[in-house]
């Protein structure tokens, strides 16, 4: 007899077996929650420990959009800073462009001092740098050619950081310097600190899905004359979600790849969809019991 609150037995038999689906309404003890929680902390834990080898390992040889960004930095002059001031020069103002993100790379302009009227994202004023946090990071992590980050919708984010009054200078070489340690502290900070706020994010949203979709569970049943409980209504809308939670997480490992999941709102609406299904199916078998 197969062992339906096994990990492995649930994930697969969630796909095709009306006699999971019996056990889940008529035998399973607990919620069958936990499921759903390893699959989503696997989804996430699986891009995200690529992107960190990735970004710990980086190299500006590495892709075309890394080459590009090193070929932006080095477009970037020897900057001098006096007293916290950043001094004349007869090239400023100057602007580097992205290709990535369609605006302005970097600034170089003492009479600006906004992120939106300098169209950058990152802007040298007169007392101080002007950046958009959000936009290094995807500008950053395009160079690891992961392709279909989203450049769109980015919220302004503007950061404010004065000269310090022992600065002195810098130039491009400067830049690429820090850049390189900014990517290696990125990819630790995505692992250590992003990855478990996103998956207690997505667990949150998740059991908000549950409830949305057991309302969906109860009609199905009531229209098939099944008089289940709300315990049972609530396993069995649980237990549906695993075959499309399934498909993401094999989406998630191949970090982005598919043309299918990534592109919205189609994959979006194929996830829906095969919830919708999981759910007939799960009622259905056990309507089929009786």
């Amino acid at each position: 007899m197969t062992n339906y609150n096994n990990f492995l037995n649930r994930s697969i038999c969630a796909f095709f077996s009306e006699r999971f689906y019996n056990f889940v309404a008529k035998g399973q003890k607990n919620s069958g929650f936990g499921t759903l929680v390893v699959i989503l902390f696997f989804t996430y834990l699986i891009p995200s420990v690529v992107i960190y080898n990735k970004l710990i390992n980086f190299s500006y040889e590495d892709s075309e959009s890394a080459l590009e960004l090193k070929s932006m930095l080095l477009e970037v002059p020897e900057i001098t800073i006096t007293e916290g001031v950043l001094d004349d020069n007869d090239i400023f103002p100057k602007s580097i462009s992205s290709d990535i993100l369609n605006k302005n790379f970097l600034v170089i302009d003492k009479k600006e001092n906004s992120l939106v009227a300098s169209n950058s994202s990152i802007l040298f004023s007169k007392d101080g740098v002007y950046f958009n946090n959000l936009e290094l990071v995807v500008i950053l992590l395009n160079t690891l050619n992961l392709k279909n980050i989203p450049t769109g919708n980015i919220t302004n984010n503007t950061n404010f950081v004065p000269y310090p009054a022992e600065f002195s200078s810098f130039d491009s070489n400067f830049l690429i310097q820090w850049s390189e340690k900014y990517i290696h502290s990125l990819g630790a900070s995505l692992v250590y600190s992003l990855l478990p706020a996103v998956v207690l994010l997505s667990i949150i949203l998740k059991f908000v899905e549950i409830f949305f979709l057991s309302f969906i569970t109860r009609i199905i049943s009531v229209r098939m004359n099944l008089n289940l409980s709300s315990n049972q209504i609530f396993r069995l809308t649980v237990a549906a979600m695993i075959p499309a939670l399934m498909v993401k997480l094999i989406n998630g490992m191949s970090l982005w790849s598919s043309k299918i999941l990534s592109v919205q709102p189609m994959g979006t609406l194929l996830l829906v969809a095969m919830n919708l299904y999981f759910i007939y199916f799960s009622v259905k078998s056990v309507r089929n019991s009786k």
